[in-house]
């Protein structure tokens, strides 16, 4: 389930991040940033001990009855003429993939954030095939493709170690002729990615929650690329851990409502969008939708004292108040 976020020797990672002071300011004002942001977002619910109670029995209750929820998942996806293929490792994953770009004759390959995409080294595999273009969608995530596929340092926010100044660097080579204002540098962005949706003809996204009883997956952003991806391609695939199923949309109001907040200290993220198949009467929406539900040993964990590792709803807080990752970041641990 982790992300590797370096291959170097671990002598080597520490001493790279102890000479890194940009890194390390860069964590330390966004550690200190987020915790006034999250603290503010708890206090407004104001019962927020409550709430992640009521969140932790809810991972815990799926867990429990994790095949039932993954089997009328499954069921309710192909009534709506969706497909599931549940993938055991990362390399039967990967090659169903592949294997179904190649069937479409897929030539533009759009993706948004996902970090189980990332978990199986997707992109890789993808870049291998003739013919076929990629590109990353999340803003951040682009800015590490054209980085030569840097790695990411953090689950919410993956270019943490990176400024402004290497960004602006970056896009020179897509033409952008700008300063270095964060703005500028979006809308420059926001442009160019605009352009390769319309052309998008196979998007892969990861997902938050899958609600079980409904047959769609849930997908919460800041940036509306994610819908994008699946509005605009004929065909989507959804990559997601077997344990990212909840029973209904109640349970999933719930999880979106601790996400956002211990997340990025927001009361909700700006898309909070539920989707599965195109149906009849719509206009938007992939035509053929597939759901990958992947193991990749998370079935291993099940009944053992590793499976509360499976309650994670991958918010990220964890990261932003742990003292060892202010100073020596994603890279300095060697995967996140």
């Amino acid at each position: 389930m982790g992300i590797s976020t370096s291959d170097k020797p671990y002598l080597e990672r520490i001493e790279d991040a102890k000479s890194d002071h940009f890194m390390q300011a860069a964590v330390a004002k966004a550690q200190d940033a987020q915790f006034i942001k999250r603290t503010k977002a708890r206090r407004e619910m104001g019962n927020w001990n409550e709430w992640r109670d009521l969140a932790e029995q809810i991972r815990q209750h799926v867990l429990k009855y994790l095949p039932d929820y993954l089997e009328e998942f499954s069921q309710n996806v192909e009534k709506q003429g969706g497909h599931v293929f549940f993938a055991q490792t990362e390399e039967e994953a990967r090659n169903f993939i592949k294997e179904l770009v190649i069937e479409k004759k897929a030539k533009n390959v759009v993706k948004s954030k996902s970090m189980v995409t990332t978990e199986i080294d997707l992109d890789k595999t993808l870049l291998d095939i003739d013919g076929v273009n990629l590109l990353e969608s999340d803003l951040a995530e682009f800015i590490l493709q054209e980085d030569n596929w840097d790695e990411p340092t953090h689950i919410v926010f993956p270019t943490l170690h990176k400024n402004r100044d290497q960004v602006q660097e970056e896009f020179k080579k897509l033409g952008y002729t700008g300063d270095n204002d964060p703005q500028h540098e979006a809308r420059f962005v926001r442009g160019y990615l605009r352009d390769y949706f319309m052309k998008a003809d196979f998007g892969i996204t990861g997902c938050n929650f899958a609600v079980a009883d409904k047959g769609i997956i849930n997908l919460d952003t800041n940036e509306g690329n994610a819908d994008l991806t699946m509005a605009l391609p004929k065909t989507q695939v959804v990559v997601m851990g077997m344990e990212r199923i909840v029973p209904s949309m109640k349970e999933a109001e719930v999880l979106d409502n601790m996400l956002a907040r211990s997340a990025v200290g927001q009361k909700l993220t700006t898309y909070c969008t539920f989707s599965g198949k195109k149906v009849e009467g719509e206009v938007d929406g992939p035509e053929d939708f597939w759901v990958v539900v992947l193991d990749n040993g998370r079935s291993d964990a099940l009944g053992t004292e590793f499976e509360p590792i499976l309650q994670c709803i991958r918010c990220g807080a964890c990261m932003n108040v742990c003292p060892v990752y202010r100073h020596i970041g994603g890279k300095g641990y060697g995967s996140i």
